[in-house]
Order: C-alpha cells, then structure tokens, then sequence
C-alpha cells in the first residue's frame, strides 16, 4: 500500500484459500489492479557473493579441462570461459560478459 499516495481510495479485500492461508488484495477504486513488481534471481546475491561465485566457478571450469604440462591455448581459453559462463548460469542465475581475470 506504500506506492498509493494518501487519499487514494482502495478496495481492500481479505481472500482465504483452501489451507487456510489469507491474502489480502488491495485494488484502487477505478477498477485497475497495480502491477506487482518482478523479482529477480539476482536480487538477494551482493557483490562478495558473485565474486566468491565466479572464482569458484573458474576454478572448476579450469580443473574441469585437466592438467597438462604445455600452457592453455586459446582454443583452451575459450572453453574454460563456456564452462565458466553454465557454472555461473547455475550458481547466479545469470552470466558476466568479462574476460578471464587471467
């Protein structure tokens, strides 16, 4: 009710479903239900928490190639880059489009 401005009038109505549970439904007089916002996957994860992801995420994606003694070709670079991205999809919900902190 805090987006409604004071002196707006409401239609206010208490709903009870099958379990028990109440939901109370708030419409403005004209007939127009508000939107109710969109929440994000992303909402509750702070910037720490997406560092320490996508560390995690490298490190499994560069253990996941297997260890060699010739250095990572490009060709290595960019699948552990793929699999960096699926982890992050998996962990955040979502990617960052930055290179390897190589």
């Amino acid at each position: 009710m805090q987006k409604y401005g004071k002196g707006a009038k409401l239609v206010i109505r208490r709903n009870q479903d099958g379990n028990g549970q109440l939901e109370w439904q708030v419409t403005p007089a004209n007939g127009s239900t508000r939107e109710q916002p969109q929440q994000t996957v992303l909402s509750y994860l702070d910037d720490r928490t997406r560092d320490i992801h996508r560390q995690v995420a490298l490190k499994i994606a560069a253990i996941s190639i297997g260890q060699s003694t010739k250095p990572w070709t490009e060709e290595d670079l960019l699948e552990i880059k793929i699999r960096m991205d699926r982890l992050l999809v998996i962990l955040d919900g979502s990617t960052e489009d930055e290179s390897l902190p190589l």
